[in-house]
């Protein structure tokens, strides 16, 4: 297990990223940092199956879902089933989980205290896979 902390979750996050091979399934309450979209973007472009759930309350995720499609990245609006979809969690590869208080903007990345953990457990990935697989197919496509 790693910890990750912010000021600076950046410099761990978007390397992560930059390193799947496979899959990044992501569900998120606010993602709008740029350097994390195009890491995402990249992603894509590189064959990886991307998927994001982000939650369609916030603004900001209406600019982010827009320019992740154009881009190739599956992304769906969270159910409204949950009053808030307030998850800040990703798959990478189906084995690394990434898990915790910060949200995918600039003031959680650069400003604000946050903390996560990247663990490495193909159990516990198949865990939060799961729940994100049914999250998936009660999500919304953006339009």
């Amino acid at each position: 297990v790693q910890s990750v902390f912010s000021p600076g979750a950046d410099a761990v996050l978007v390397p992560l990223m930059a390193s799947a091979q496979k899959s990044i399934h992501a569900e998120l309450y606010q993602f709008s940092f740029p350097e994390l979209r195009e890491a995402l973007a990249d992603a894509s472009k590189r064959g990886v199956d991307v998927r994001l759930i982000l939650d369609p309350t916030v603004n900001s995720n209406l600019d982010t879902a827009a320019f992740l499609k154009s881009r190739g990245v599956q992304v769906r609006w969270s159910s409204q089933d949950y009053k808030y979809t307030h998850a800040k969690s990703a798959v990478i590869d189906g084995m690394k989980v990434i898990v915790g208080s910060i949200n995918w903007s600039r003031n959680a990345m650069r400003n604000n205290r946050e903390a996560a953990v990247v663990g490495d457990s193909e159990r516990t990935a198949a865990e939060f896979e799961g729940v994100f697989a049914e999250d998936w197919a009660k999500a919304s496509e953006v339009k």
